[in-house]
């Protein structure tokens, strides 16, 4: 079955990410960097994608003119159609996920995926995620389905709730109940439980800790939902060191990424 997959990645080159314990991200280089690795990373797996449909919108929140140029390069390398959109009426996570959520309003009529611009992808991950929702959806009784696509080491610490695991068509799947605020879901999802996501939104724009849990995570709670995440993942959050995955290598995975934004690539 073809699949329509609304992408929305969102960018910033201004904003670093350090944690509440002062510590910055486990690969060390500038966000001008991590955003054009990642951001060629997504491409790359978009044009591996066969026998589905994909529409990709980049929602920009105040990057430098030089990274804009660069993501805008890099996009332009998409085999699918495109769209770079400059946030100018407001910034943070809030206001850009305001944004998020316009757009699957406006443009999804199946599956949408919004994403940060600090997930590495493997290139294998859309395909992957896209057939896996074919393959399970038979399976899963009618209820509907998500997929968050990184492995979270921090799910497999402390108190780890029960999970059905099941296999894909190219590797196991289990069932979750978190994501950050980057997931893969239907149309059918955001459009019952859309006062979930706009929860988000508020949190965020008034600055509350805990945002997921208070919004978003109510959604893959919900008993008419099963939300998946692939093992191993199939995009890395490149946050703290603490959150790294430790058996996947995944400076392999970053210097295997094509460079889009080179001239000479």
């Amino acid at each position: 079955m073809t699949r329509n997959l609304l992408i929305v990645l969102r960018t910033c080159t201004t904003v670093h990410m350090v944690n509440d314990l002062g510590r910055g991200r486990y690969i060390k280089v500038p966000k001008h960097e991590i955003v054009n690795v990642c951001t060629s990373s997504l491409v790359d797996s978009i044009n591996q994608v066969k026998d589905h449909t994909i529409k990709l919108i980049v929602l920009d929140d105040h990057s430098t003119p030089e990274a804009v140029a660069d993501i805008k390069k890099i996009i332009s390398r998409c085999r699918f159609p495109v769209e770079f959109i400059s946030v100018e009426d407001g910034t943070g996570n809030g206001h850009t996920m305001r944004r998020v959520y316009e757009q699957v309003e406006k443009h999804t009529t199946d599956l949408w995926y919004h994403v940060e611009d600090d997930y590495l992808h493997q290139p294998t991950a859309i395909q992957d995620m896209l057939d896996t929702v074919n393959y399970l959806e038979t399976d899963i009784q009618g209820r509907m389905m998500a997929i968050f696509p990184h492995d979270d080491v921090f799910r497999y610490r402390g108190h780890v709730p029960p999970s059905i695991v099941v296999l894909g068509p190219y590797r196991h799947y289990k069932t979750v109940h978190c994501t950050t605020f980057t997931c893969l879901a239907t149309k059918a999802i955001y459009d019952k439980y859309r006062q979930h996501f706009r929860d988000l939104i508020l949190l965020a724009e008034h600055g509350f800790g805990n945002i997921e849990a208070q919004s978003i995570n109510q959604v893959w709670n919900q008993p008419d939902v099963l939300l998946f995440n692939p093992i191993p993942g199939l995009a890395f959050h490149i946050t703290d060191e603490v959150g790294k995955d430790p058996y996947i290598d995944i400076m392999a995975v970053w210097n295997g990424i094509p460079k889009l934004w080179l001239d000479n690539y």
